[in-house]
């Protein structure tokens, strides 16, 4: 609580709105501002007020700091494509990237493949290969090259499932022979979202 004559203010204890009083107090008080009594009052409330919407602004972003209870370890994109082999070039030797993974192993024709440079990812699937993923989950989901998929990588698909209730689904759970539990879901935007496990 504090106040000049004839107007008296009072603001909650926050640390924002301290600061911002007491800085406007100081350009008072040092004569820095040549300020009639109202002029003064006037000054204190706007800072107030703007100390009390930040500290408002604060309290919202920390609040909204829950929500899914899984943890986000990484997010990578898919690119869709007719076919792989074109693209290896582009990625391994003109980009550098070094393949970490790849569907089927050793095989001559890939489905799919990870590749990583700098601790950062970048996935190459064939159109025809998630087709025939999305056949055997019963989806009516229909791709086309040069698309994208997010790949998110959580702690705990079951906890992904759990918070996304009533997203569809596009693709159910399914394990990968190269150790991850993955299934798809589309965002209200109709973005299409994979979210992987590693399996134990």
């Amino acid at each position: 609580m504090f106040g000049y004559p004839d107007v008296m203010f009072h603001f909650s204890n926050t640390e924002g709105e301290d600061a911002g009083i007491l800085a406007a107090r100081q350009i008072i008080r040092s004569g820095g501002v040549n300020m009639t009594v109202a002029a003064r009052a006037i000054l204190l409330a706007i800072v107030g007020l703007l100390a009390t919407g930040f500290a408002v602004l604060g309290q919202k972003a920390k609040t909204n700091e829950g929500g899914a209870k899984m943890k986000i370890l990484r997010c990578t994109p898919i690119q869709i494509v007719e076919a792989i082999e074109p693209n290896l070039g582009f990625w391994e030797t003109q980009m550098g990237y070094k393949r970490t993974a790849e569907v089927p192993p050793g095989g001559k024709q890939l489905d799919f493949v990870i590749l990583e440079k700098d601790g950062l990812e970048v996935m190459l699937q064939t159109l025809k290969s998630i087709e025939a993923d999305l056949a055997s989950s019963k989806s009516t989901e229909r791709y086309k090259t040069s698309q994208t998929i997010l790949y998110i990588e959580v702690d705990s698909l079951d906890e992904a499932a759990r918070a996304l209730k009533g997203a569809p689904v596009v693709m159910e759970p399914i394990d990968r022979p190269y150790g991850m539990r993955e299934m798809i879901v589309k965002d209200p935007s109709g973005y299409v979202v994979c979210l992987a496990q590693h399996l134990k």
